[in-house]
């Protein structure tokens, strides 16, 4: 099997199987890291709002940073010569895809595409 470059994104609804699929992913590559998006949410400790469709700026801000977080760690971990493979929700923020905070690169009508910076969502 090759081995892939960089950053792999393992997305989905919630109870999907997203956990299970990037762990198993990461432990059968010679050199990876498993980045859980979730673990940058429950960071916030207080004054946290979660995001729900129509949700106001600060639930969506929020949720623009986790994925920032999410993408710089990923990227860091790609730098220093692992695999990342990024387990997270990725919805349509506000007509964007939220990877992080880049600009959109293409896409298709269902709004996915890839983004400028870290991560690539498809």
């Amino acid at each position: 099997m090759p081995v892939p470059d960089g950053v792999v994104l393992v997305t989905g609804v919630m109870a999907a199987g997203k956990s299970t699929v990037a762990q198993a992913l990461a432990e059968t590559l010679p050199r990876a890291a498993h980045v859980r998006g979730d673990v940058f949410r429950r960071m916030i400790v207080s004054g946290r709002e979660e995001y729900v469709p129509g949700a106001g700026d600060e639930a969506e801000a929020q949720l623009r940073l986790r994925y920032r977080l999410s993408a710089a760690t990923a990227d860091a971990y790609a730098e220093a010569g692992f695999t990342a493979v990024v387990q997270d929700v990725v919805l349509a923020v506000a007509g964007h895809l939220g990877a992080d905070g880049g600009t959109d690169r293409g896409g298709d009508s269902r709004g996915k595409g890839t983004r400028e910076g870290g991560l690539s969502v498809c």
